[in-house]
């Protein structure tokens, strides 16, 4: 069902209003924590109600937002490669990546040869998959063909159960 140019208009505007909102909540949590932001799977604590609907809250806008703003068969092709980056993410997990690049410096990271070396995997299959998790914000190509962890994979790193729950999946 096709909308309005000020209907779409009314709408973003209201989803911009509920992030701006829920992201206040999240700010005032990490400003009482008084330490860097770390979700609760990596410091095992739970979220306090008002956390965790702030969190539902932006991931659903931000869907809506995308589902807004977005090109309809664009969405429905993304949606689709979802399978990509879930089996990426399968990929290095089984490889250590995560563990691999914690020795890189992050400012420097690590060159795709290296990685390579190390996990068995070939360069060029290996960079499409980095490449592929960097675009979802899981890794960082720091430079041209050099990759470091994120503050997303850097979680993983030394965490056995979590990657093993990954390679599961």
């Amino acid at each position: 069902m096709a909308h309005s140019s000020s209907k779409k208009a009314e709408t973003l505007r209201s989803l911009i209003r509920i992030l701006v909102d829920a992201s206040e909540t999240i700010i005032k949590q990490w400003e009482a924590e008084d330490q860097p932001y770390l979700p609760g799977p990596v410091t095992g604590e739970v979220p306090s109600h008002e956390l965790f609907e702030a969190r539902r809250i932006i991931l659903g806008a931000c869907d809506m937002c995308a589902d807004l703003v977005q090109d309809p068969l664009e969405r429905l092709s993304e949606i689709s490669f979802s399978y990509f980056s879930a089996r990426a993410l399968h990929i290095v997990a089984e490889a250590r990546v995560f563990d691999i690049l914690a020795e890189a410096d992050p400012s420097s990271g690590m060159d795709i040869q290296d990685i390579s070396h190390l996990t068995g995997i070939n360069a060029g299959k290996l960079v499409r998959v980095l490449r592929c998790l960097c675009s979802l914000h899981i890794f960082a190509e720091v430079k041209p063909n050099r990759f470091a962890n994120s503050s997303t994979s850097q979680a993983i790193v030394g965490n056995d159960p979590f990657r093993n729950w990954l390679i599961l999946r």
